[in-house]
């Protein structure tokens, strides 16, 4: 479209090029910082020493999730041990559930999937379980605990967000300001593009 429409400026999300147009702007996030300070989180939560994380497949779109959330945990936490598992799959929420299942079983009391709508089940597995979860991507206790109505939204501690409405922002800001550039542009915390979402209900429960 943006070959097709040489005067008109283009953004996408999620994407990147190796070369692009003189009027195509690819938007990214650096998730790995967003989830490190999960990980970090998730690591001084802890009262087992036992955290875990699920991934959808072992590939590094989704190891950009799991092993920033291993070493933020780890560093915070030398004590800590950080399951680690996939469900192979993104659409399956049983799948996610189950494998939920075998590290709370294991003592994981801190859990963050990232693993589509598999991550989703085995979210509210988690959470039903009394037990913390870290979401993902959004703030699902908006998005999946429909903001503290769903059962077990009081256990989500937080999540680590993608902020695409701060990138969507800033580009239109950039076009608006003549300021437009194309390329990728990576949003991290620098840039408000990652971080962790609101405490919410947890927020009583996090120590300073």
């Amino acid at each position: 479209a943006a070959v097709a429409n040489p005067t008109v400026h283009f953004g996408i999300i999620d994407v990147s090029y190796d070369s692009y147009p003189d009027n195509l702007r690819g938007m990214i996030f650096d998730v790995a910082q967003a989830s490190y300070l999960a990980g970090t989180l998730a690591g001084l939560m802890t009262t087992s020493d036992v955290v875990g994380t699920i991934g959808a497949f072992d590939i590094p779109l989704i190891n950009d999730f799991l092993t920033p959330y291993r070493n933020g945990a780890g560093c915070a936490n030398p004590d800590v041990s950080v399951l680690i598992d996939y469900t192979n799959s993104f659409t399956d929420p049983d799948l996610g559930s189950q494998v939920a299942q075998a590290q709370l079983a294991q003592g994981a009391d801190v859990v963050f999937p990232a693993a589509g709508a598999a991550g989703t089940g085995a979210l509210l597995t988690t959470t039903a379980a009394s037990k913390w979860a870290i979401g993902v991507d959004n703030d699902q206790w908006g998005t999946i605990f429909n903001s503290g109505t769903v059962e077990g939204s009081e256990f989500l501690l937080t999540s680590a967000m993608k902020k695409a409405d701060n990138a969507v922002y800033n580009t239109i800001a950039d076009e608006v300001n003549n300021l437009f550039t194309s390329g990728t542009v990576v949003y991290d915390l620098a840039l408000d593009g990652v971080g962790l979402a609101p405490y919410h209900e947890a927020d009583p429960s996090i120590p300073q």
